[in-house]
């Protein structure tokens, strides 16, 4: 199973509409659940935010941080440090920070820190990449036709 973890509010309907587009398409062990935090009342607090993402992260889940100074992948090499987490971890959950980014306890709770892209997106918008490219993954795995890579 994946998560994708992160803060903010109620999604816009077209980030909705894609994410359970991508939610329907991913199917068992590969089950795709989606967790939104709500941000403080107070304003962006990364370490408040943190704790939030944290709180959320199922027990005994491999939790992987995102950050565009994380370790980047291709879309193959991705799928297949995702393959090998499976081996080790039923369950697999992605945090995205809020505009602020990451509080240091969110790094220090993570196993890893990968990157989508050295590009900086809005943190919705991530959700959609992730949410494709771990469909993306799991048709690299099951040799789907949908990737196309060389």
């Amino acid at each position: 199973m994946w998560s994708i973890i992160s803060i903010g509010h109620t999604n816009s309907p077209w980030i909705t509409e894609g994410l359970q587009t991508y939610q329907k398409r991913l199917k068992k062990p590969y089950a795709l659940s989606v967790i939104t935090c709500p941000p403080p009342s107070t304003g962006p607090d990364p370490q408040r935010e943190g704790l939030a993402l944290i709180k959320a992260t199922p027990p005994n889940a491999c939790a992987i941080a995102l950050d565009t100074s994380g370790l980047a992948h291709t879309s193959e090499t991705f799928a297949h440090a995702l393959a090998q987490k499976h081996e080790q971890h039923r369950h697999i959950a992605f945090l995205i920070g809020g505009a602020n980014g990451l509080s240091p306890a969110v790094y220090d709770a993570c196993e890893h820190t990968w990157a989508l892209s050295a590009l900086t997106f809005p943190h919705k918008l991530v959700q959609i990449i992730l949410a494709e490219q771990l469909y993306r993954a799991m048709c690299i795995l099951q040799r789907h036709p949908y990737h196309r890579g060389h």
